[in-house]
């Protein structure tokens, strides 16, 4: 499992679903490594979306470095889909 997975599909082994249940340590994982293309397809969007979570969560400066990291690089698209994952209670990975 080191190649890059479709987000959408792509359930990581060590932490399934648990950025869903608020874990902020998988969280930040996973934005991380949605960032920067680890084991996933690389997404900005989607990073953005679990840096906020994060930041919503308690995670502080390393999910507030991330979400002004990426806020720069987001299109008018991106800001809306995140809005509807949000909004829809939808978890992009």
């Amino acid at each position: 499992c080191h190649g890059v997975h479709d987000v959408g599909s792509y359930r990581p082994h060590d932490a399934p679903q648990r950025q869903n249940k608020g874990d902020l340590a998988a969280q930040l994982k996973l934005a991380r490594r949605l960032e920067i293309g680890h084991n996933f397809r690389q997404s900005n969007a989607m990073a953005y979306f679990w840096y906020k979570r994060a930041l919503q969560n308690g995670g502080g400066d390393v999910a507030q470095t991330g979400t002004d990291r990426l806020f720069p690089h987001l299109s008018v698209a991106d800001f809306l889909n995140i809005e509807i994952w949000t909004e829809g209670n939808f978890r992009p990975y």
